[in-house]
């Protein structure tokens, strides 16, 4: 019987270890720059659209759902609207595509999203067409496993990809997304230079800058301090050098110039004859 409980207790571990690996994000530093594979949308409105291709003409925002979500989905999806609505009125070109990792999914089965989003004209939502959805899910880091909230639920992470001429420029965690971050990502894709900002390192714990991934801004760190630190110690230093040698050089000077007082006693000292 001992044998049996360890061995049910190794496979629920294993269970867990494989869902724990199976839903870790992307990492933006190991997908900084990766081309996509050429990989086709089957939209809504029965339009096919090719992301290499439309990535080469103008930035292309990517993100993924699927239809039966009542997770995650619709708050992200509200927060993306939000953040690119200045789109809508932006003369320069930018798509975002709102696509369904879910293979059972069909075009008509996202026509919800495409009404509740038709006043977005830059949006683009659909299906990937198979065998490139797995190809683009693989290159792109996008895990997701059956939920345990139902047999027809996913369980996967809120992740927004921008894409720029093929390649992956920005890649951006959480539901909940800032008109600023998303637009100096969307700036990056079309090659305009933008502030950088460092990748998150545990393994460095100073920093001139830190990134906040909760509120998407950048920040001082203490790098500032420690990387100031010899030039304020070595100023410091040379000041009380100068100021020490400045004092000796006065106590010196005073010293070298002191007259001995002349000896009224002696008539002879103030005529400068000497005596005999």
């Amino acid at each position: 019987m001992g044998r049996w409980a360890t061995a049910v207790f190794a496979f629920q571990a294993l269970v867990i270890a494989q869902a724990a690996n199976s839903l870790i994000p992307p990492s933006e530093s190991s997908l900084l720059y990766e081309r996509i594979p050429p990989c086709r949308i089957s939209t809504v409105q029965g339009d096919t659209i090719f992301v290499e291709r439309l990535s080469a003409q103008q930035p292309v925002v990517l993100t993924f759902v699927f239809a039966r979500c009542v997770g995650a989905c619709s708050p992200m999806l509200a927060s993306l609207a939000a953040a690119t609505e200045w789109l809508e009125e932006s003369s320069s070109p930018a798509s975002v595509i709102v696509a369904s990792f879910d293979s059972s999914d069909t075009p008509s089965s996202l026509s919800w999203m495409a009404d509740a989003y038709r006043d977005r004209r830059r949006w683009i939502i659909g299906t990937v067409v198979e065998p490139e959805r797995r190809s683009l899910l693989r290159t792109l880091q996008f895990n997701y496993m059956l939920s345990t909230s139902g047999p027809t639920l996913f369980d996967h992470p809120s992740v927004v990809y921008v894409i720029g001429q093929g390649k992956v420029v920005r890649v951006i965690l959480g539901y909940v997304l800032t008109q600023k971050a998303l637009k100096a990502a969307i700036e990056q894709a079309r090659g305009e230079l933008i502030p950088a900002y460092p990748l998150p390192d545990p393994r460095i714990p100073f920093r001139c800058v830190e990134y906040d991934p909760q509120s998407q801004t950048v920040e001082y760190g203490w790098g500032i301090v420690v990387l100031g630190s010899p030039l304020v110690i070595g100023s410091l230093i040379c000041f009380i050098v100068v100021l020490l040698s400045s004092m000796h050089s006065s106590t010196h000077s005073e010293t070298s110039y002191v007259r001995r007082p002349p000896d009224l006693s002696n008539p002879h000292a103030c005529s400068g004859e000497s005596q005999s």
